[in-house]
């Protein structure tokens, strides 16, 4: 290689690193990242160096059928899950969830219970029990001196009715973490790195 061939390949590289560092790894990492995140719904947990997994739910212990058989935080939608994002930018790259309940599921801390959510609680119940508020309150339905929601209570509709009419104010909502540093995806990014560099200097 002569000394004008080694310049022009020099700055050739050059310009394909700059590239990289500004706008291509950014965008490789930031769909790593939110795979590796993502994929700690289907883990169950949250893998760091090792997998640390999630306390399970209320769901899980008392519902049957699909609806319990799901992991925690796992939907019919899986919302929380999908709404991990990555916005890319020149030489840098941000993981986000935008969803109002991400923090208290990542973080895990106390909620107060407001009048609105004893609300939600009732209505919930009701939904449980399969039928409406009137209904379950005038006792139509009544069936050897049980009611609609005597006939109809499962476990379900019942932590939502000790749930509405529970004294406490607060409640804790355990830590799930799905988002935050993370040993083994790290590593892979580090990878990452090391194969696309080597990929532009490799003559």
């Amino acid at each position: 290689m002569t000394p004008q061939n080694f310049r022009e390949f020099a700055e050739k590289r050059q310009k394909e690193l700059a590239k990289l560092l500004r706008s291509d790894l950014p965008r490789l990492m930031g769909t790593k990242a939110m795979q590796h995140f993502r994929g700690n719904f289907a883990r169950g947990g949250f893998l760091d160096d090792n997998l640390q997994a999630w306390p399970s739910t209320w769901r899980q212990q008392t519902l049957s059928g699909a609806d319990g058989q799901r992991g925690p935080l796992l939907s019919r939608t899986n919302t929380l899950r999908n709404r991990i994002l990555f916005k890319a930018a020149p030489g840098r790259v941000r993981i986000y969830n935008d969803l109002i309940y991400a923090a208290i599921h990542n973080n895990g801390g106390n909620i107060t219970i407001t009048p609105k959510m004893r609300k939600k609680f009732w209505a919930m119940y009701y939904k449980a029990l399969g039928t409406s508020k009137a209904t379950a309150d005038n006792g139509k339905g009544r069936y050897k001196g049980k009611t609609v929601a005597h006939l109809n209570a499962t476990a379900e509709s019942e932590k939502w009715k000790r749930m509405a009419l529970t004294k406490k104010t607060q409640f804790v909502m355990p830590q799930r973490k799905f988002i935050g540093p993370s040993q083994t995806l790290t590593r892979e990014l580090r990878r990452t790195v090391e194969d696309e560099i080597r990929k532009i200097l490799t003559p």
